[in-house]
């Protein structure tokens, strides 16, 4: 259970907030614009626990994790690079998301996430979409990188198929586990 507020105070702005069972809260202000006639945005947020969370290194005598206050904020900056025409969903976007977190309760104390996507890139898939992006978390030193390429397929109008590949270095922020690679995919159904 929680409670969701969205308003639009003025043309492109907005504010959000939620809190969902009286333990985790967030809110977030964000503006969209246009550039070039294309479509962009930007949205500064900032989320909590209202109860302490476990420290995720420090126990007390009796092998407990500590508890502490767990809290981040966050950037995200979205912009539409390219379009054939004016308005048209096809085209190359861009994405770049940047946050951080409390290091006493948080794995990653920072992390920030890059990427590129294109709709319509073969002109008889109009509305498949192929994904490229990056990411950094890190805490204390460490530093976790990935790479991803995804292709999502929109089979029928109510079902797509997305392939996801990644490759991950310094897996879960441990320099001595070996690289990984994951693939994945997902099924996506809208009834």
């Amino acid at each position: 259970p929680g409670a969701r507020l969205y308003v639009e105070p003025l043309s492109g702005l907005s504010v959000r907030a939620a809190v969902y069972e009286g333990l985790f809260g967030i809110g977030e202000i964000a503006y969209r614009s246009e550039i070039n006639q294309m479509p962009g945005s930007i949205a500064v947020g900032t989320w909590g626990y209202s109860e302490l969370q476990d420290h995720v290194s420090e126990v007390d005598e009796e092998g407990n994790p500590l508890k502490a206050r767990s809290s981040g904020a966050y950037v995200t900056l979205n912009q539409k690079l390219y379009a054939p025409t004016a308005g048209s969903p096809l085209g190359l976007s861009s994405f770049v998301r940047t946050g951080m977190g409390a290091k006493e309760t948080s794995v990653a104390a920072y992390g920030l996430q890059t990427g590129l996507s294109y709709q319509g890139l073969f002109a008889s898939r109009p509305d498949d979409q192929i994904g490229l992006g990056s990411a950094i978390a890190g805490a204390a030193g460490l530093r976790e990188c990935a790479f991803e390429l995804s292709y999502r397929a929109q089979v029928v109008s109510w079902f797509a198929v997305q392939p996801d590949i990644q490759w991950i270095k310094n897996p879960g922020l441990d320099s001595t586990v070996a690289s990984a690679v994951v693939a994945t995919t997902r099924l996506t159904v809208s009834l």
